[in-house]
């Protein structure tokens, strides 16, 4: 994708970070202002317009929550796949705990890009 050609909410990568596109400007040089889909970082950078960047596709998996094991989440698809992550930090993390101990069943949404992944939702 060139650079000119970026539009908000476009997922691209700023400082070798995968960001999700907030701010855009300029028409020779655009500058890019992004968030990192998984800190919510900032980042920015510059490009010659017609530069082409690099541009990324998210990768959502749903998962049936198993077990809560030493602060690790037990996580299964409905083909049997099993895949073990860290309980999510902050209130995420705590929802899905209060969710397990009161019996509910929870779907798990998690996000990859290349080798990285993290817990993003539940239900």
């Amino acid at each position: 994708m060139r650079a000119a050609d970026l539009k908000q909410n476009d997922h691209i990568f700023l400082q070798g970070r995968p960001c999700k596109v907030e701010e855009i400007a300029g028409r020779e040089t655009v500058h890019v202002t992004g968030h990192d889909i998984f800190t919510g970082r900032r980042h920015e950078g510059e490009f010659p317009s017609t530069q082409d960047v690099e541009a990324f596709n998210i990768i959502r998996k749903e998962y049936e929550l198993v077990n809560i094991n030493d602060g690790m989440l037990n996580l299964m698809t409905r083909d049997g796949v099993e895949k073990d992550m860290m309980v999510p930090r902050g209130d995420l993390g705590k929802i899905i705990e209060d969710g397990f101990n009161t019996g509910l069943d929870l779907t798990i949404t998690v996000i990859s890009v290349g080798d990285e992944e993290a817990v993003v939702g539940c239900r």
